[in-house]
């Protein structure tokens, strides 16, 4: 997958990027995300049964965190890929 989004695509990929979660202009926690995409789109890379809740709610912290508005959590352990867009507001 990077291999293909960084040679053929000509993607700028960023692996465990690190952000920083503030409160009130005070850091209370950093999250490493899987992928961002040219600075723009953040994808979260998971190997689990089912995507639940938790899911979903940490990528909106990713979001929420980047000033992004959406960004795909991917499904690696079905036996067809599942991808599940999430949407922050």
């Amino acid at each position: 997958m990077l291999l293909s989004l960084t040679c053929r695509k000509n993607l700028q990929v960023e692996r465990q990027g690190e952000v920083i979660i503030k409160y009130d202009e005070v850091e209370v926690g950093r999250h490493r995300l899987d992928l961002i995409i040219d600075d723009t789109i953040v994808i979260e890379l998971k190997a689990v049964k089912n995507i639940e809740d938790v899911h979903f709610a940490i990528v909106k912290s990713y979001l929420k965190a980047l000033g992004k508005e959406h960004g795909p959590i991917i499904n690696f352990s079905k036996k067809v890929l599942e991808v599940k867009r999430v949407i922050h507001k």
